[in-house]
């Protein structure tokens, strides 16, 4: 196998991996989690309650100069099924260490870097409660009249 072959089956394989980790996060404390067929635009579906939610899963290795760097991949975007989907989070693996964050995807933002420091204890349940509140927030309405 060539060097980019075997990096591209690394990576599939890497990707796969965050997935399964992400999954297992999920089942224990969501109702279901649900993988998505191959070249769905969301790697998983999860349900909390009766709040559906739909979740990208991006893995990374830390790189040399010590950041995990997690692009948004704009080729998802040429696509006309993928151009209007939209994912409601975002969880991070951060390799090798396999540890996850969830970031709600509500900034547009196309890539995400982060610092070893980021890496915490506890950071998988308080980053998916975090994300979850920020999705589910309902505006509290002030009325003006009264």
């Amino acid at each position: 196998m060539s060097k980019s072959n075997t990096d591209n089956h690394n990576a599939k394989r890497l990707g796969s991996l965050g997935e399964s980790l992400v999954k297992s996060c999920l089942l224990e404390y969501s109702d279901f989690c649900y993988e998505t067929c191959e070249s769905h635009p969301a790697d998983l579906i999860v349900e909390f309650g009766n709040a559906l939610y739909k979740v990208q899963v991006k893995s990374r290795n830390k790189s040399k100069e010590g950041k995990y760097t997690f692009p948004i991949e704009s080729h998802r975007a040429k696509s006309a099924t993928h151009q209007h989907y939209h994912c409601d989070i975002y969880a991070f693996v951060f390799f090798p260490g396999k540890r996850i964050l969830f970031v709600p995807n509500t900034s547009g933002q196309k890539y995400f870097v982060f610092q070893e420091a980021t890496i915490v204890d506890g950071m998988e349940f308080s980053s998916l409660q975090d994300t979850l509140g920020s999705l589910s927030q309902i505006p509290v309405l002030d009325n003006l009249l009264e």
